[in-house]
This record gives structure tokens, C-alpha cells and sequence, in this order.
């Protein structure tokens, strides 16, 4: 993920699949972003659908 994130110009977040190991994954790649200093763009797909969706979003 690391060295597709350096060589991106933004990470883009969709939430539409969301399950823990993939909050994990996010979750991970949006530090990667920081410490590569790319944008990190949320895509909170159905954000107010359930509590999970709610939380991972806000």
C-alpha cells in the first residue's frame, strides 16, 4: 500500500465495503498518506445508513 500511496497524488477513502479488517486498511492508509504528506479525500458512501457507517465516517 505504501509505494501506490508515495506515487499517488491523493488517497481517495470509500466506505462503501465496510467490515473491520477494512477500517483496519483505512485506518493504515490514511497514516501512510500523513507521513507522505498526500490529501486523503473520505467518500462516506451511505454514511448515515447504520451506527458503524456513522462512526467510520464521522
Amino acid at each position: 500500500m505504501e509505494e501506490l500511496i508515495k506515487i499517488s497524488s491523493a488517497v481517495n477513502l470509500n466506505i462503501g465495503t465496510l467490515d473491520l479488517d477494512f477500517i483496519k486498511r483505512c485506518e493504515s492508509a490514511a497514516e501512510i498518506a500523513k507521513k507522505c504528506k498526500k490529501p486523503v479525500i473520505p467518500d462516506p458512501v451511505g454514511a448515515g445508513a447504520a451506527h458503524i457507517r456513522i462512526r467510520v465516517a464521522g
